[in-house]
Formats: structure tokens, sequence, C-alpha cells
């Protein structure tokens, strides 16, 4: 297959060239448009937090905003949360309302009303120069941010392109509307560029290639010794597994797979279990005390990126079995 080439793949520098090649502005106010955000995070908030930090670095950007609803995943009303705030490093935050609040289980996102009234009253307070829709399924947000601010603002979107099954092809049509209404459309990598201009129809001219990023934690000289004299002294083997602690990331497999495997190991080894509770962590508790693995199994539930950095670089070997991923940020964080 011949390698495509895309005019705006070297553009980037965390997406700031894009978006300045698309609004004449002296410094850029940049609102990302998505389904769940903070307090929730999963691998698309994540990258969407880590790409905002990188970006309010740089003299091109006033202001960094999201633009998101009072749900976490997939479709967990969340009514508590505040309507607006700014995290401590500058980020707005500005979240709308479903009605009703229980969505059917039809999507991963929450199919559900949400107030265009409220939506308009967040972007005339934001006043974006570009509205990046990251993701795809939220139509109702995409749309109203696309009826109301078009004329007003460029846009961007980055579909979370992977082959769908048939019960899902009526978001084809969905997606292939936002590609033809979106200023610019950005694909992960240059082979899913090629999925998302034969799904989506998008133009080769609009097609551009920003890889998602990750921080890269590296070793110092304390810990490669430290590992080495705790693998000449038969310490623990450390197995980490990062994602959020519920029935799709796949942690109570690990763990049945861990409980058939131990009798097996010529070595100690300690299973740890970095991140927040969706649900899973009560059984893998009453798992762990069942069968008397207090010893061998941490469960840490959310942890600081510095503290995450610490358990990457303890790890002797990373295990993560999802049933699904967008794209699975953890595995290139691990490596």
């Amino acid at each position: 297959m011949d390698r495509w080439t895309y005019p705006s793949q070297r553009l980037l520098m965390c997406g700031i060239t894009v978006w300045n090649w698309l609004v004449d502005s002296a410094r850029l106010r940049v609102l990302f448009l998505t389904p769940y955000f903070r307090p929730y995070l999963g691998g698309i908030e994540r990258a969407i937090e880590q790409l905002s930090f990188q970006m309010q670095q740089s003299d091109a950007v006033e202001a960094v905003g999201v633009l998101t609803t009072k749900y976490s995943f997939p479709r967990r009303p969340q009514p508590t949360w505040e309507d607006q705030e700014t995290t401590p490093e500058g980020i707005a935050i500005y979240r709308l309302s479903g009605f009703p609040r229980r969505s059917l289980p039809l999507h991963s996102v929450p199919l559900v009303w949400f107030s265009p009234l409220k939506l308009k009253k967040y972007l005339d307070e934001f006043k974006p120069d570009v509205i990046h829709f990251v993701g795809d399924g939220w139509f109702w947000g995409h749309l109203w941010a696309w009826l109301l601010f078009r004329g007003r603002a460029k846009f961007v979107f980055t579909p979370s392109y992977h082959t769908l099954p048939p019960s899902k092809w009526w978001l084809k049509p969905i997606n292939a509307f936002l590609c033809h209404i979106s200023d610019q459309v950005v694909a992960l990598t240059s082979s899913e560029a090629e999925g998302v201009h034969r799904a989506y129809l998008a133009p080769k001219d609009k097609l551009g290639v920003i890889g998602w990023g990750a921080s890269i934690y590296e070793k110092s000289d304390s810990i490669e010794a430290d590992s080495t004299q705790q693998r000449e002294h038969g310490m623990p083997l450390t197995v980490l597994c990062v994602g959020r602690v519920g029935s799709h990331k796949g942690q109570r497999w690990l763990l049945d797979t861990y409980m058939r495997a131990r009798t097996q190991f010529n070595r100690p080894v300690r299973l740890v279990l970095v991140g927040r509770d969706e649900g899973g962590t009560t059984k893998i508790e009453s798992f762990i005390s069942r069968n008397g693995l207090h010893d061998e199994i941490i469960v840490t539930g959310e942890v600081s990126d510095s503290k995450l950095a610490e358990w990457y670089a303890e790890a002797d070997l990373f295990a993560l079995f999802s049933r699904f991923e967008a794209f699975g940020l953890v595995f290139l964080e691990a490596m």
C-alpha cells in the first residue's frame, strides 16, 4: 500500500499550528467538545488534558476550555458535579445536564436532551476561536455547537475511528456529516486517516494526522539500580495493570489467569491494579480476601500522575486485557 501523505501532517506541535492555520487570530481560544471529562478520566479525556497542559505553555494560545456533560462513562449521571469550574492548571470546564437523567443503553454516549440555551451561554462566555470535537457520538453537542457558532469559530473533528459493527452503521452518515462541516478532520495515525476517508468520505484536503502522545517516564539511575538489586535478591516481580476498575478493562479475567499461573512462578510476584473504581473494586477485593492474596495483589485506586510514573518505573511487566479500546493510551505510556 502506498504511504499516504497529508498537507497538514507536519503542521503540528500539539495541534497549535493546525489551529493557527485555520484562524487569523493573535492568540487562540480553544474549546474541546467531548461527552466525558474530569472528574472522569479515561484515555481520551487524559489525552485532552495533557494536550491542554502543553497548549497552555504556548504564547499562541490564550485560553483552553472543555465543554462536556454531567455524565461519566458509560452514561452514568453525575448530578452533583459543578456546572462550571476551572482546574488548578487553568482549564475552564463547562458541563451540561441531560434530560431525562437516565439514558437508554443504546450507545456509549448518553442519548438524552441537553439545553441548547445553556450550550449557547457557555459558548458566548468562552468565545472560542476553535471548537475541537474529540470523539464521535455526542452529535447533539456537535450539531448545536456548529449551528450556534458557525461563522464565529473554526471546527476540528477527531473521530474515535474503529470499524463499526452493523448495529452501529447508523453512525456513519452522522460522522460523514461532521467531516463535511468541519474545517479540519484529524486522525491519530496515517492508517486511521485512510479509514476515516473511506468510511466517512472525509476530503483528503481536510485530513491531518496528529498522533496522541504520552509523557516519557525515564527511570532514574537509583530506580534502575533498585530493580537490578530486586531481581538479584529474588524480590517480587511487579505486574502492573492500569485502567478503570470495571467490567470492560478485564481485571477480573486477569485475576483468574493469575490464580491459574501462580503455582508455576519461579519467583515471588505482586500484581498491582491502578485505576479509578467503576463498579469492579468491591468484587476484586472480595476475590483477594477469599483467596488470601493480600500480600500479592495491590489495588491502589486512582493515583496522581507522579505516582503513576513511579508505578510504571517499578513495573517489570504491563498487562491489560480490555474488551475494547478507542486507542489504549496506557499501552503507549507503559512502553
